[in-house]
This record gives C-alpha cells, structure tokens and sequence, in this order.
C-alpha cells in the first residue's frame, strides 16, 4: 500500500471514529466493577458526554437492580444483601450499568428490609423490599408477617407499597419466624395544606371469604390526621354475581357461592372490597403447591402451599415477576379433583427491559399459569368448577393508552407467529373495579391470562361467533356529561334486562330499559335535562345471573 494511501485510512477511520463519538451521547460510570460487603458504602460516580462530545456537569439518576442489594441515595450505594445485580446511572435517555457484587452477610438464616428507613409526606408512597436466607445463605421467595405501629400511620399493599395517610412517627416490622427487622418511618404533612381534607377511603373489613349463609357489616372509614379515623356514611352496592344483599346499612346477607365488590359511596369518594362466597364444608379439599422458576436442581421455587377452599395474594415474586404481585386465585371446594402443582410465570411473549415488562400487542399485563400433575404438565388444565382469579392493572398504564378501566376484560392468549389470538371463551362473570385498579373473572381452565382492551362494538351482530362472551357493562360515555351519555351493554345470550340510574342517596331516579333483550350488544342513552348537576350511577341487572354499576357524573 502507498503512503498516501495509509494516510486516506487514517483520515477515514478518524472521521468515522468523530461520526460516532460526536454523534452520540454517552453516560460512562467509574465504578466498575463494584465488588462490596454487607454494610459497605460507595460514592458513585459517572461521566456524561453530550452528542458534541463534551462533558457536562449534570445530575444522574442512580438505580439498582434487584432492589434488595442496597439503596442510592444522594449518588452514594449502601450495600443491604448479599448477591449480584446492576447499578445503572442514567441522564434522560442515555444509560450506563455497572454490575455489582455484595459478599456474604457470614450470619444465616437472616431478613433484610429496606429502606432502613423512610421519610414521606402525607400521600406519599414507597416501595418496601424484604429478603430471606435460609441457614445455607440462600435466598428463598417466601411471605412475611407485616406490623405497623402505628397501625392508622399508613397502609401496605400486597405489592410492599406503603402509602402514607397520617403524620407522625413509627415502625414497620416484617417478621418470619423468629427473625424479624424494622425500618422507621416519618410522615410530615402535605405541603400544600394541614391534611385535615385528605380522603383515604377504606372499607371495614376488607377483601373477604365467607361461607353461604354469612352475615357480614360492612363500614366506610376515612383515614385523617392525628393518627385517627372516622366512619363516614355511605350507600352501598353489590356488584358483580348476585351473592346475596347488602342493606343501606351495609348489612351482607349471603345467600349463594360466587363472588362480588362491595362498593362503598360517599361525598368524599369511594370504597371497594371484594368478596368471595363459598361453600366452606365441601369435605376433604385437594391441595395445591405453587412454585415459580429458579436455577435449584429441581427448577423451581415452592412459593406456597393451600388448598380448595382457600385464596392465596399472589406475592414474594422479584423482577421481573414482581409485575404480577397483588393478583388473587381462590380455589373454590370441589374445582379439583387431585393435587396439582400451580407453577406462575410471565408468558412467553413478554419482553422485560432495565425497569419494566411490556407485552405488546396492546396487552396490559398477563400471566402464565402451568398446571402439573405429578410433574407432568396438562396443557390446558380444566377445573371441575371455575376458579376466581385477579389481576392488577396500572392506571397510569391505561391512562396512557386512553382507555377507560371499565373497558378491560380477561382473555386467553395464544401465540400465532408473530400475533396473539385473544379467545374469552372460558371467563365469565368478569368485573373491574375502578377503584382499585383489579380485574376478576372466574376462569374455566388456565394458560396464558391476559388483561386487554374490550374490541370496540360498531353495532350489533346476529353472528353467533361475534356475540359477547360474557355479560358487560362498559363505561358510559362522554362521563362527565352536559346532555346525554351513551350506555354500551353486552349480553352474550337472550336474557331479561334492567337498566336503572340512581342518586348518590340510591334512590331509583330513572329507568333506562327493561324486558327481554337479545343476545348482543345494546345502547342506552341517558338524559340529564330533567336533572340537577351531581354523581349519578347507572345499574344493569340481568335476572340473577349478572349486576355491575357505573358512576356518572353530571355537569350542567
């Protein structure tokens, strides 16, 4: 090769260099690799070049992945656990990770919290991760015993978010056996007043089972300041299967097995709970082992063990699985009729990235569910009698994607190539509740359970493959409303039909339709031209086979 022609290489591979190295922002984190003990800290420390390839003084946001190795606060890493995992450093879209190893704690069996502690203000929330290790240091999924003193300080969900509701000071305790560890909490009020008017809304008690034949008082309370509570008036509905009545006192009578929302309104906002109603002598109950993948010789994780008769919070599952905690499977008496072994997993078709799973195919989230019986898979499983199972949703998810929660429904998914069939046959008795952002159904046999949006209805069909797959009512629209709003229910086979709307008082203000309607997809309009500015609720009857409500609001 010339001279010259060595120096044309150069000349071009220096511009192709400056082509990627200006055209490109980078972030670069100097600790690396980080090799810790339990205990240690260490300032973090990262280097941003901006497409010009200048370095910037700017503020990172820190991450560690999974959750339990330690806490970032202020660009300093304390080490909580032992394991391995990430540190990701990022400034907008451009990222850099680092991997990270925490050594043994030298001290098994042990529980981990953290935080260590935590300051928030009134209606704030936090996420809480707790660990375990067995007496050989390894790490085992498991549920905890949680205690809040005190107890009106703030709430904790299935998904170990702690939402502050009132100020002031205490502790949170996870307990398993003798172990047990505590993170202090601190609550100051809101900025931007005493927190005397904050409505957090719970009903008491809460999500229940209960046997037919049960009578159960259900009451409204609002969490406020000073650590208090107060019980507030309410009217109550019953939605869902026909369980039984509740009284405008909130008095459930139970009546027949299924499963219901009590939903609790009021001027300062709603409640819901959800019931399910068995019956609970249904003779010697099958059990049931739940497990989830991990890298153990027998390749998976017992998670928990029940049986018919009982529900179990799905819990304890870490990322990317976490997105499925707070769901609910309840086993009714007689839906088996042998052991099996339950294993939870995310479908196939998820796609998991540094902070989130996503599915696409407007999916907003799903589970696997593997039924197998002495080891052996049976795909599909189908159970003697419908299981009940809950999922949660994200409302900002949703809100993203401009839906309405009334509008979601439960299918089964199946992947075809490159597309997912979406098939409802097999779920019934579907209801979302808005309130808490969850969707239950009961479930003939299970697969892949997805949440997704309900195919939008242009108009009623005699064909018997586009009928409903289930009774529902979807979200009045436009809400809120001037003159009218429209009414969209689906009855997916011939039945007699009640539509009502009451007052926030539950007096029947109006009747919308009534009498026997075919199988299809109906459309209801409501006027409030003969009616004052407020909150309404529209109420679908089909017999006793199907209710749900929908709240309107009025504006004039």
């Amino acid at each position: 090769m010339k001279h010259g022609s060595r120096v044309l290489l150069v000349l071009v591979f220096m511009f192709s260099f400056s082509t990627f190295a200006l055209g490109q922002a980078s972030v670069t984190i100097q600790n690396d690799p980080l090799e810790l003990e339990v205990g240690d800290t260490e300032v973090l420390e990262a280097i941003y070049m901006n497409s010009d390839g200048v370095e910037v003084d700017t503020t990172f946001s820190w991450r560690v992945r999974p959750g339990y190795l330690g806490e970032i606060e202020d660009a300093v890493f304390s080490a909580a656990a032992p394991g391995e995992g990430m540190i990701i450093a990022s400034v907008g879209s451009t990222s850099d990770t680092v991997s990270v190893t925490i050594e043994d704690l030298g001290d098994y069996p042990a529980l981990v919290v953290q935080p260590e502690e935590i300051e928030l203000t009134v209606g704030e929330s936090a996420d809480i991760v707790a660990v375990y290790y067995d007496e050989t240091g390894t790490l085992v999924d498991t549920t905890f015993s949680w205690s809040l003193e005190p107890d009106s300080l703030g709430s904790l969900d299935s998904n170990l978010v702690f939402t502050a509701l009132t100020e002031g000071e205490g502790t949170l305790t996870a307990a398993i056996g003798d172990l047990s560890a505590t993170l202090d909490i601190q609550i100051e009020a809101d900025e931007g007043g005493s927190g005397d008017d904050l409505s957090n809304l719970f009903i008491q008690p809460g999500d229940t089972v209960v046997s037919v034949g049960d009578e159960i008082s259900f009451s409204l309370w609002r969490h406020v300041q000073d650590s208090e509570a107060v019980e507030m008036e309410a009217t109550w509905f019953l939605e869902g299967e026909p369980v039984g009545t509740i009284d405008e006192d909130g008095l459930l009578s139970v009546t027949t097995a299924g499963f219901s929302l009590v939903h609790a309104v009021s001027d300062s906002g709603d409640a819901t709970a959800l019931i399910i109603a068995d019956n609970l002598d249904g003779g010697d109950p099958n059990t049931i082992t739940i497990t989830r993948s991990n890298p153990s010789p027998q390749g998976y994780n017992v998670m928990a063990t029940v049986s018919e008769g009982q529900s179990w919070t799905i819990g304890g599952l870490p990322y990317p699985l976490n997105v499925l905690n707070g769901g609910e499977i309840y086993f009714p008496n007689g839906s088996l009729e042998e052991d099996i072994r339950l294993h939870i997993d995310l479908p196939g078709f998820a796609h998991t990235d540094d902070d989130s799973v996503g599915y696409g195919h407007n999916i907003i989230t799903g589970i696997e569910f593997q039924v197998l019986v002495d080891d052996e898979e049976i795909h599909p499983y189908t159970f003697e009698s419908p299981l009940f199972v809950g999922l949660i949703f994200k409302r900002g998810l949703i809100r993203q994607m401009g839906l309405d929660p009334a509008d979601l429904a439960l299918y089964f998914a199946t992947e075809q190539g490159d597309s997912l069939n979406l098939d409802s046959l097999g779920i019934s008795n579907t209801i979302v509740d808005s309130v808490s952002n969850r969707i239950y159904a009961n479930v003939a046999h299970f697969s892949s359970l997805v949440v997704a949006p309900t195919a939008p209805v242009t108009g009623i069909s005699d064909d018997p493959d586009q009928l409903p797959g289930s009774f529902h009512l979807a979200s009045p629209w436009p809400n809120p409303f001037n003159a009218s709003t429209t009414v969209r229910i689906s009855l997916p086979v011939r039945h007699e039909l009640q539509v009502a709307v009451y007052d926030i008082l539950g007096r029947e203000v109006a009747l919308l339709g009534a009498g026997v309607y075919s199988a299809g997809t109906h459309h209801l309009t409501f006027s409030g031209s003969a009616f004052s500015s407020g909150v309404y609720f529209i109420r679908a009857e089909a017999g006793g086979d199907w209710n749900a409500v929908r709240k309107v609001v009025l504006i004039k």
